[in-house]
């Protein structure tokens, strides 16, 4: 099941999970944050830049993969929290774009991911 909520037409959360055996008590598997009005841990919003999101450059950042190509999808303080950065130019695919490119690079979404 994909649930979406949207603020004045725009989608600001993404909830996807299962709907369980008796159609009723699912469990959320994730969550996405697509709007600046909604901040993660720490005060990140949609729309921050990754030197602001990551001052001090402590993140685990990999390539996105598939639809998320061309992207940054990167990790901090806490795992189960993902940061995903896009920007100009496109990183190619399966390539990190360099420390200063990246700097400017806007954040895209915040992604929580349930541990399995």
């Amino acid at each position: 099941m994909v649930y979406q909520v949207l603020e004045k037409g725009k989608r600001v959360i993404t909830v996807e999970g299962d709907s369980g055996s008796d159609g009723n008590s699912g469990k959320v598997s994730s969550l996405a944050v697509e709007s600046g009005s909604i901040a993660a841990p720490g005060g990140a919003r949609v729309g921050a830049s990754f030197s602001y999101v990551f001052p001090m450059a402590k993140a685990q950042c990999e390539p996105g993969q598939g639809e998320d190509r061309g992207t940054v999808i990167c990790t901090g303080a806490q795992p189960a929290v993902r940061y995903q950065f896009a920007g100009k130019p496109a990183a190619s695919d399966g390539e990190m774009p360099g420390p200063k490119v990246l700097a400017r690079w806007r954040l895209r979404r915040i992604l929580w991911v349930a541990r399995p």
